[in-house]
């Protein structure tokens, strides 16, 4: 070949080369947006001891961040599990050992092939370490590792190398072999895995919320134990042994994600979906197949299209709004249905990395009456970029939560907006993955706080009772009727529980029909469909007693009514029951209710005295107690509304319908008592106070005096009792023998500080010997009236009710009282009584000052024969502008004492002699020292102002022959008391005021 073809021919290489390099650099260019845009997720491993690098010294070792326990106690705990090292040396030791630490089988060393036992990623490994699992018995172990965040909007994959013998020759039963699994929020498991003496990698792949986070852990085990879809344990023993290496828990990508889902393997396994997209394929969600169903509301200079010049995370296409200089454009979706009672999350992902000015917002609107859209709520912002790591970009998710009306089904619709007429906008925005999911409320309340909340009401107006229409319904787990009941607690026995079918169910007709099944097949309670309202329904499939309570607040001094609208359908035994507690005591009731097949209002009405309350309201089907389960109830009970409202007086007292309870704080007039076919009752506000227990022919309760059997009372007639009862019902106590009983008031009185108050106690006694008595007391040993006897008081020749009354001054401290009726007093041995004793009525009011102290006034009689002895004053504590004077009470009850007066003569008469002495003696000296002194003296001036040890070294020098003035001069000299003296002076001198200078220096 010439030299001149050689070059020839070279530089057509060098074109061709050129030519190539030129394409493919032509190609990479018109491909690079494209590569710009796949962002790949950094597949950063969660569990940092992947390897089981990371132990101690000693085999096994416990693996960090790894916690092992036996699945279940009545399996084998002969168990052992730790790291170990797989290199030859270090395992044929430990195999070697005769007390076998790591319990491996016998002929282990015959069945290992010590060349692949290492896994493929330790060859090269110091240490080649593994978590091992072995037993000889049928156990099941796990290694739980520790709890991992999982992100909303994310996919992740486990995958762990699992090494372990031929389980299908281990053990005498049949052995399960290894496991791999995933619990917590997201719960996986793989098939019970036997690699037959190999290294095999398996995985589990699973997603997070689409709105929260999830926590899970990854467990590594030897057989299982789990449950099955309904609850019931499972067991999978095994036997043998398993190695477990390299295990990762990685984030992966949306599109990794699929493609693996799509061409699984038989070692791959799939958790469930945390999110259920419920919209349908015609919404056109991920615009997949376009944005034809899409409606176009308003739009101006802009196009709209279906694209894909985007880094596209959850498909293929994206709606795309883009302006033409400044546009706007809204596009509203097919109507989708919020179900009645149910609550949502509706997601929607936008781009907005493009947008130059203007908003992009969704909206969530429905058709009113006039076929006008509503908006419920907007959706401004898409800033929560909830994924894992990059592989979404610059693609965000904003979310809707939303709670269905409480009434009716809701047709919505959804909006995507980029501007509007009003504020133009100017750029792009991208739209996709729009996602609807039921969620359970208490989702919706733990996370509409972090999205668009939107509650549909629908209210028709009802009871100002929380939840007293029952359309409020309580945290599910699983969206089925009958609902539980918010702001109300069931009341129930645990053996009745599975007896009982309650709770919240819809009133239309339709509905009712469809799933009366599960109800226990009852009639239709309405008379005609009455579609917009819940019902509590309680329905006991056997005899039974269930409930349902609430509470209910009644301030001091109001009346309250409160009404329940109900119906029942009996099958059976004793009826429903509707029970009003004070303090779990209770004050009214209405018993044995059977309404058959129709809506009853009943109402109790209470007058709260002078304390607030806070009652609870019961209502029941059946009713707890009795010989044999008795009052237990089969058949229905239908609750329509309960209503608390604010009464009056007039009302209170015009309430006298037979479905009409009415009580009163106020006035104690015994008609609260257990259900009884007895003449005397138990009281249900009342306890019994017996010392004498040894004493057994006491008869206490409540009694009716109208129509009372005389037997009840130990043969004691109508006519010794009398008529002049002003309540049907009293309270008694009886004994035909010496002793001292009591009956306490269960509510405790509570006084307001600074305030009067009147207690009336009506009462009467009968047959009890004179000189003994009944016994009030509002205070022990403090207040109280004692040695009653009404038959033996002067002028009740009739022997009527007498009304024995304390005035009580509160003062500053808040004190309780609970008022006491004793047959017979037992402070007293002597005081013990037989007889009966009769309370018809208690009242309690609060009275002013000047009401109170004409109440006491007779109390101050001079005449002790006119001084009542059914008046009595409680003096409880000072008064908070009294604090440093006595109370009335110490004052009334100081005794005079008499033997200080000649105590007091005698200081009366040393008082008046220091006077005349001080008036002959001391005021004439005090007179002369006053008169200012010559100038260049040592004297008092006029303000006594100079020291008096001047004055009195003058009188000593004055008398220089006085024994004084010796005593004087033997301890000091007269130099030194100059000196002293000039001292004194001197110190004197620092102190005195300028206008008196002058004389203090002559």
């Amino acid at each position: 070949m010439t030299k001149k073809l050689r070059i020839l021919l070279l530089g057509i290489i060098i074109a061709l080369v050129s030519l190539i390099g030129n394409l493919n650099f032509a190609v990479l260019a018109a491909n690079s947006s494209d590569n710009d845009n796949q962002l790949n997720i950094s597949m950063e491993n969660l569990i940092d001891n992947e390897s089981f690098s990371n132990v101690g010294t000693s085999y096994p070792a416990s693996p960090v961040g790894w916690v092992g326990n036996i699945m279940d106690s009545k399996l084998s705990s002969n168990v052992a599990a730790g790291v170990i090292s797989l290199k030859v040396d270090s395992l044929m030791t430990a195999v070697n050992q005769e007390n076998n630490s790591y319990k491996l089988p016998n002929d282990f060393i015959k069945k290992v092939n010590f060349n692949t036992l290492i896994s493929p990623f330790d060859y090269n490994s110091d240490t080649a370490n593994a978590l091992m699992i072995s037993t000889p018995n049928q156990t099941a172990y796990a290694y739980k590792s520790s709890t991992y965040e999982i992100k909303p909007n994310s996919y992740y994959k486990l995958s762990v190398f699992v090494y372990t013998p031929d389980f299908s020759i281990i053990g005498e039963d049949y052995n399960y072999g290894a496991f791999v699994a995933i619990n917590g929020d997201i719960k996986a498991i793989s098939e019970p895995i036997n690699t037959y003496n190999t290294w095999k990698q398996y995985s589990i792949y699973f997603s997070g919320y689409s709105y929260k986070t999830a926590s899970v852990q990854v467990s590594l085990q030897l057989g299982d134990v789990g449950q099955d879809k309904d609850g019931n344990k499972t067991m999978r023993p095994a036997s043998g042994y398993v190695f477990f290496d390299k295990v990762l828990l990685q984030p992966i990508s949306y599109e990794t994600y699929q493609e693996s889902k799509n061409n699984s393997l038989k070692s791959d396994y799939f958790a469930d979906e945390l999110t259920s997209n419920i919209l349908p394929e015609s919404f056109q969600a991920d615009f997949e197949s376009g944005f034809s169903n899409w409606q176009n509301e308003e739009s101006n200079n802009v196009s709209v299209s279906v694209a894909n010049d985007v880094h596209l995370p959850f498909g293929n296409q994206a709606l795309k709004i883009a302006t033409k200089g400044r546009g706007y454009a809204g596009y509203r979706s097919q109507p989708f249905k919020i179900e009645r009672h149910k609550f949502y999350h509706l997601g929607v992902w936008q781009n907005k990395a493009d947008i130059r000015s203007g908003t992009a917002f969704a909206n969530i609107v429905s058709k009113d009456k006039n076929g006008e859209y509503k908006s419920h709520g907007t959706l401004n912002s898409f800033s929560a970029n909830l994924g894992e790591n990059s592989w979404l970009g610059d693609w965000n998710q904003g979310s809707f939560f939303i709670k269905g009306s409480s009434l009716m089904d809701k047709e919505v619709y959804l909006e995507l907006w980029f501007g509007n007429s009003s504020a133009p906008a100017v750029g792009t925005v991208y739209y996709d993955n729009i996602t609807l999911e039921e969620i359970l409320p208490e989702d919706y309340n733990n996370h509409s706080s972090s999205g668009t909340t939107i509650v549909f009401t629908d209210s028709q107006g009802g009871p100002s009772l929380v939840n007293g229409n029952f359309d409020s319904i309580g945290n599910y787990t699983e969206y089925a009727y009958p609902m539980p009941v918010a702001s109300w607690n069931a009341l129930f026995e645990q053996k009745n529980e599975n007896k009982t079918i309650a709770g919240i169910i819809r009133g239309d007709e339709e509905h009712f029909m469809a799933n009366r099944h599960l109800y226990g097949a009852p009639s239709y309670p309405y008379a005609i469909d009455n579609p917009n309202t819940n019902l509590l329904m309680i329905a006991n499939t056997k005899p039974s007693a269930y409930g349902y309570s609430i509470d209910i607040s009644v301030a001091a001094e109001t009346y309250k009514k409160i009404s329940v609208n109900l119906q029942t359908q009996i099958n059976g035994n004793y009826g429903a029951e509707l029970v009003l507690k004070n303090d779990d005591i209770v004050i009214s009731r209405h018993s044995n209710i059977n309404t058959q097949n129709q809506f009853i209002t009943y109402n109790f009405y209470v007058y709260s005295g002078i304390n607030a309350h806070n009652l609870t309201l019961e209502i029941w089907l059946g009713k707890e107690g009795g010989f044999n389960n008795e009052y237990y109830t089969s058949g229905h009970l239908f609750v329509d509304f309960v209503d608390a409202i604010d009464s009056d007086q007039d009302s209170y007292e015009n309430a006298n319908s037979k479905f009409d309870k009415k009580y009163s704080f106020a006035l104690e007039n015994f008609e609260t008592f257990e259900e009884s076919n007895k003449a005397l009752k138990t009281p249900s506000n009342w306890t019994i106070i017996n010392p004498l227990t040894h004493i057994k022919t006491v008869k206490a309760g409540i009694i009716n005096l109208n129509e009372y059997d005389a037997w009840a009372l130990g043969g004691l007639s109508k006519s010794k009792i009398g008529k002049d009862n002003l309540s049907p019902y009293a309270l008694v106590i009886y004994s035909p023998e010496p002793t001292a009983f009591g009956m306490k008031q269960s509510f405790a009185i509570r006084y307001e500080t600074d305030a009067y108050y009147q207690i009336t106690i009506r009462i009467k006694t009968v047959d009890i010997p004179q000189d003994k008595g009944a016994k009030i007391i509002l205070e022990a040993d403090k207040y109280y009236f004692d040695n009653i006897n009404t038959e033996y008081r002067e002028f009740n020749y009739d022997n009527d009710f007498v009304d024995y009354k304390f005035f009580v001054n509160v003062g500053a401290s808040a004190i309780t009282h609970n008022i006491q009726i004793w047959l017979g007093d037992n402070t007293k041995p002597s005081a013990l009584a037989s007889g009966l004793v009769v309370v018809d009525q208690i009242s309690i009011e609060k009275i002013d000052e000047t009401a109170y102290a004409e109440g006491i006034a007779a109390l101050s009689s001079e005449d002790k024969d006119q001084i009542p002895d059914n008046i009595a004053k409680a003096v409880l504590s000072q008064t908070s502008d009294e604090s440093t004077t006595p109370s009335e009470d110490e004052e009334d009850k100081k005794p005079f004492e008499w033997w200080l007066v000649p105590s007091i003569l005698f200081s009366i008469l040393l008082i008046v002699c220091v006077i005349a002495i001080i008036v002959n003696y001391v005021a004439p000296v005090i007179s002369k020292r006053l008169k200012r002194s010559k100038k260049g003296s040592i004297a008092y001036d006029r303000r006594l102002t100079v020291h008096t040890a001047i004055n009195k070294k003058n009188k000593e020098q004055s008398k220089p022959d006085t024994k004084a003035a010796k005593e004087t001069e033997s301890v000091d000299s007269p130099e030194e008391k100059q000196q002293e003296v000039e001292k004194r002076l001197i110190r004197r001198k620092k102190y005195t005021p300028k206008e008196y200078k002058d004389e203090f220096e002559d």
